[in-house]
């Protein structure tokens, strides 16, 4: 069973499940990812049909349909920190699409099967991890940096100073100045993702736990029995994670769990995603449609 997990700030803010407000379709097959602008207005979403599509909220409709070719499904979907490119990862590919016009401006090929990709802060270099870590310009596509092998997640520092590096050996932070290293969890990781304040990170791990470390290396809290296979998203002190009924689980250290219900969605849960700066969230499940969910 899948499961997904994403993060959120100030939980006084949210306080229980969201409602649904909307549905987007026009999936043919199951959707494989999903990403949501910072301000919640686009939505992309890859799918087993072959196709991604850049999705407008508020017009409840696709405005972009990119094809993939025959047999090609995304991996992962990922907006750029401004919203202005959107990046597409298929076997060993990463397109780079312009948002707006849905045009490719570049595809890298990263050699070996595409796992994760994270765009930097300031929007100027994507990292993948491929077998490897790759780091490579936007503006020119060329190779800038190549880290350790056998990773499968990656995330840049708030700060852009550094990466975090999570793989079957556990969780490490690389030094992005001189590639040196420190080791933040021994546990296997099959995601990782920096707080927003760049003081921690939240790892979900091969064990069925999702833990909060500090970057000086002590375990914060860890949650057991929520072994991911999703998405971990970008800001928080409330953990969500979704399991497959439909239900998701609010996280924090000091509330401990919460069951939340999806009231109204019909199928299961598969994967989501959540705007970082307006309570919004972005499910899809086995059908092959999109709902969208919002907080008062």
């Amino acid at each position: 069973m899948a499961l997904s997990i994403a993060l959120l700030w100030t939980l006084p803010a949210f306080g229980g499940p969201p409602r649904r407000t909307k549905t987007l379709k026009g999936h043919d097959n199951f959707v494989t990812s999903l990403d949501i602008t910072a301000e919640g207005r686009l939505v992309a979403s890859g799918s087993a049909d072959g196709t991604v599509r850049i999705w407008s909220v508020e017009a409840g409709r696709a405005r972009k349909t990119i094809r993939l070719g025959e047999g090609q499904t995304a991996r992962r979907v990922l907006f750029s920190p401004d919203g202005k490119t959107l990046a597409v990862a298929f076997e060993g590919t990463v397109l780079l699409v312009a948002t707006g016009s849905g045009e490719e401006k570049r595809r890298i090929d990263a050699g070996q099967e595409v796992l994760a990709i994270a765009f930097s802060p300031d929007g100027g270099a994507i990292a993948v991890a491929a077998g490897g870590l790759r780091v490579y310009s936007l503006a020119g596509g060329e190779e800038i940096e190549r880290g350790p092998e056998q990773i499968v997640a990656v995330a840049f520092a708030p700060d852009g100073r550094a990466l975090a590096l999570a793989g079957k050996d556990g969780v490490r932070l690389r030094a992005r100045i001189d590639g040196t290293e420190r080791r933040l969890q021994e546990a296997a990781a099959r995601q990782v993702i920096f707080a927003p304040d760049g003081k921690s990170l939240i790892t979900a791990g091969d064990d069925g736990q999702v833990r909060a470390v500090a970057l000086e290396g002590a375990e914060l809290w860890a949650h057991a029995d929520l072994a991911a296979d999703g998405t971990l998203g970008s800001t928080g002190s409330l953990v969500l994670a979704g399991i497959g009924d439909r239900r998701i689980w609010a996280l924090s250290g000091d509330k401990g769990n919460e069951e939340w219900f999806l009231e109204g969605k019909t199928d299961d849960l598969q994967t989501f995603a959540l705007a970082p700066q307006a309570k919004i969230l972005a499910t899809a499940g086995e059908g092959g449609s999109i709902d969208i969910w919002a907080w008062k």
